[in-house]
């Protein structure tokens, strides 16, 4: 089978996540790209869709920021700036 060298940079968090999903399945980083690829590129394979909204209040919900604490928040941020 021909094989194509690829050069690619990978933004900090991507290329940890690359990095740790290469620890998790043993192998070399181009091997985890490699099988990642094989997986996404399958007639079956779903696409992600996702409410950005839904994600916002998720990680809203994650950090514990809810309204009460939002207006704290910008309460100290209008006293630090004065």
């Amino acid at each position: 089978m021909p094989t194509a060298g690829l050069t690619i940079d990978l933004d900090e968090v991507t290329a940890l996540a690359l990095r740790r999903l290469s620890e998790r399945w043993g192998v070399p980083p181009n091997e985890a790209v490699k099988r990642a690829v094989e997986v996404a590129a399958e007639p079956e394979a779903k696409t992600p869709t996702f409410d950005a909204l839904d994600v916002f209040r998720q990680l809203q919900k994650a950090v514990g920021l809810n309204a009460e604490s939002a207006e704290a928040w910008k309460a100290a941020v209008v006293e630090a700036r004065r």
